[in-house]
């Protein structure tokens, strides 16, 4: 009979490090409401090209994107332990001028598209 602790020492555990970083977490505001009005081609669509402007944002100013979960993302700002110029503070400013960027840029991103149950015609609503 195997152990725990024998069973431990012999699989492949995730490992954790530390490390000072700031986080971003971005949410869709409205995408509940969104998703019950479109259809499924009308909000991938509006989704991906929705994520790709969030994307560029962070990319831009420095970030990187952790996680993608439903219809928000994770982002992060490490900080260097080599750089004394980027530091928890540096990190922290970055993620703060990026969440700002990404409100001032992408939050009327206007979704046109059909609504579900139609074939033509388009529906206005926009994400935030």
């Amino acid at each position: 009979e195997t152990s725990v602790e024998q069973y431990l020492c012999h699989t492949n555990l995730p490992i954790s490090k530390s490390q000072d970083s700031a986080l971003l977490f971005v949410d869709i505001s409205g995408f509940t409401l969104i998703s019950q009005l479109l259809d499924v081609e009308s909000l991938s669509r509006s989704i991906n090209s929705y994520f790709q402007m969030i994307i560029n944002e962070v990319l831009s100013h420095g970030g990187d994107v952790l996680k993608f979960a439903g219809d928000a993302i994770f982002c992060q700002w490490t900080a260097s332990r080599s750089n004394p110029n980027k530091n928890l503070e540096y990190c922290v400013q970055k993620a703060a001028n990026c969440a700002a960027s990404i409100v001032n840029n992408c939050s009327d991103y206007l979704v046109a598209s059909n609504p579900v149950g139609s074939r033509r015609g388009s529906h206005g609503d926009s994400m935030r």
